[in-house]
């Protein structure tokens, strides 16, 4: 498939001899329902936001120490998972996984509808799928874990409707912040500490995360949020691997959020202040 040029066609990608992966993306653009899914394919895992890999976003000295801590717990998570048969990993109450961290309620009052827990995990042979999940913490680093060579998939979702979801919430991206990214992400932190308004804080946010999975298309593998709902299959087709079919893959429709009027706002602050490498995933936002 490709998009105005850039190719993301899965035979590049050669995801059927993956047995490491680190799953990253646009926040609020489809990346914990993409873990959920990893999870439901035979002989996978993938940790949904690794709790020790925000501690060491704090007390690591640089990019390159981060990415290899980070690269290097893959062996220690396996060896864990091998003589226990158990790991940590972001819940729902009755063990399943997570595929939406928030749930909105009546009168559209929001809750976090997930838990950590430990559960039970068997590794089946040499060509166990084990991934890592977070968003601007490994997207901030990403020119550290791409010369690594490890696996990367990156999410995206359209512009409109993620922004409209980071503006309908009470989270720090809410505000025009992103604390996982400031550190060690120079253009996030100028972005932030900037006289703009908040819209224009996120819409050059977001432009930044487009921007950089572009700069680094050579290494990393790209999936629109859209195109995963439309084709559930395509995740474990890309994978080699087979679903058990127990994610349920809904759309998430935007109409339905509180501030859904915003949505022309939303989409002239995008013309004016977005980055041209938009189009390059969304043409027609």
């Amino acid at each position: 498939m490709k998009i105005r040029g850039f190719d993301i066609s899965a035979k590049r990608w050669g995801w059927a001899e993956m047995e490491r992966v680190l799953v990253t993306g646009i926040p609020r653009s489809g990346t914990t329902l993409v873990t959920a899914m990893i999870n439901d394919l035979d002989r996978s895992l993938c940790l949904s936001e690794p709790s020790r890999h925000v501690e060491w976003l704090e007390t690591s000295s640089s990019r390159r120490e981060y990415a290899d801590r980070v690269i290097g717990d893959f062996d220690s998570v396996l060896a864990e998972i091998k003589r226990n048969g158990k790991v940590f990993d972001r819940r729902s109450a009755d063990g399943a996984s997570v595929t939406n961290y928030f749930e909105r309620g009546l009168g559209g009052k929001v809750c976090e509808k997930f838990t950590v827990m430990e559960v039970s995990v068997t590794v089946e042979g040499e060509d166990f799928l084990l991934g890592f999940k977070h968003n601007a913490h490994y997207t901030g680093v990403l020119s550290e874990f791409a010369d690594s060579g490890i696996p990367i998939l990156a999410i995206v979702r359209n512009p409109v409707d993620v922004i409209l979801s980071w503006r309908s919430l009470t989270i720090p991206i809410t505000s025009g912040r992103l604390p996982a990214a400031e550190r060690f992400w120079p253009e996030i932190a100028e972005i932030v500490q900037s006289d703009s308004d908040i819209l224009q804080k996120q819409v050059r946010i977001y432009s930044l995360f487009t921007k950089r999975y572009l700069e680094f298309s050579g290494a990393v593998n790209v999936l629109r949020y859209e195109d995963i709902v439309e084709q559930p299959a395509i995740l474990a087709g890309h994978f080699g691997r087979l679903s058990s079919g127990t994610i349920a893959v809904n759309p998430v429709d935007s109409r339905l959020y509180p501030n859904s009027a915003e949505r022309d706002t939303i989409r002239r602050c995008l013309d004016r202040h977005g980055d041209p490498c938009i189009r390059s995933f969304y043409p027609d936002f």
